[in-house]
């Protein structure tokens, strides 16, 4: 969800040099929705995809002839591995209570910690207490000294709320930009490592007023990437679930262009439906332009960056003549891919 033309273009160029062959790209969230299949119901379905490093969230609108996302986001630094942080910060707080030893600072010995600390998280997906144990986690003058300490489910999920919470407010401010409410959606679709730990999935039934739809997080996705590559092969899928039904993306990020020295102008608002075209008019800047350079930008609100240069589109041979009297008409189009 949150890749760029640049990274997608990055991708297929990957798929190539490993002997593969592209048939086109896919998000995750929306990957998820056809393996649940949907036959026969029509509406809007959410994608609450909450993996070990990410965390994706889509709407979709199932009909009888498409999955057609309608808005799409997330958060590329939020995932599984900061519910191992928060334990691991923790315990690391009551080792330093007890040794005067900050685990934080020792590179190898608080990666043996957030090892601990995952299973301990996934134990207590099924259990009321897990124990975190590390031996010989630290070697000092005096001997080998380990790590044992107890961690109960509300312990976990004193630490961890605020991670869930502000999932939920993103899947909150992503609806709200397609001006979806959570009572307008009728399915809710889980997928990630994530979500499957029972806080998590009981936030998700508490915001949205509705259970969410059992499945195998684990796997929902490449089945329903599997399926749209059968699709687009031309394979026979009218029994499968996509039921001869298509899967439309929208644009992850928005796409502007300008001309250097002019104004930049919105091409492609974010979560515009895929493919999509825009015909641009840029005029001269300067008095005896014989060329015009024109920069592509994409505007993507995360944490890695905030807007960031494509390309740029040199055209030449334009008649000298004062500035804006020359006029340069550009076709822009947003592949299926988001390129």
């Amino acid at each position: 969800v949150g890749f760029g033309t640049l990274q997608r273009s990055a991708l297929e160029v990957a798929a190539r040099q490993a002997g593969l062959e592209p048939v086109g790209l896919l998000t995750e969230p929306s990957a998820a929705v056809p393996s649940h299949g949907f036959r026969g119901q029509r509406g809007l379905v959410a994608v609450y995809d909450f993996g070990g490093g990410t965390f994706d969230f889509s709407v979709l609108e199932v009909s009888e002839t498409a999955f057609q996302v309608r808005c799409a986001g997330g958060d590329p630094w939020l995932g599984g591995d900061d519910f191992d942080n928060v334990i691991a910060s923790d315990l690391a707080d009551r080792f330093w209570k007890d040794t005067g030893v900050d685990l934080r600072n020792r590179a190898v010995e608080w990666q043996s910690l957030l090892y601990a600390c995952e299973q301990a998280k996934r134990r207590l997906s099924e259990k009321g207490s897990a124990e975190v144990r590390v031996d010989n986690l630290l070697h000092t003058a005096k001997g080998s000294k380990g790590l044992r300490y107890k961690v109960s489910r509300k312990e976990f999920l004193k630490l961890a709320d605020p991670l869930i919470e502000k999932s939920i407010a993103i899947a909150q401010q992503v609806m709200g930009q397609a001006a979806i409410s959570p009572g307008q959606v009728e399915g809710v679709v889980l997928t990630g490592g994530t979500s499957m730990i029972p806080a998590v999935r009981e936030a998700v039934g508490k915001f949205f007023g509705r259970k969410p739809i059992e499945g195998d997080p684990d796997l929902a996705v490449v089945r329903g990437a599997s399926l749209r590559a059968a699709e687009l092969k031309g394979e026979a899928v009218a029994e499968t679930s996509m039921g001869g039904r298509t899967l439309r993306e929208v644009a992850g990020r928005t796409i502007g262009a300008g001309p250097r020295g002019g104004r930049v102008v919105t091409l492609f608002e974010r979560d515009t439906p895929l493919p999509s075209e825009v015909f641009k008019a840029f005029y001269t800047q300067a008095d005896n332009q014989t060329e015009m350079v024109v920069g592509l930008y994409e505007e993507s609100k995360s944490r890695i960056d905030e807007s960031r240069t494509i390309g740029h589109l040199r055209y030449k041979g334009l008649r000298p003549a004062p500035a804006g009297q020359s006029r340069v008409d550009f076709t822009f189009y947003l592949d299926e891919d988001g390129i």
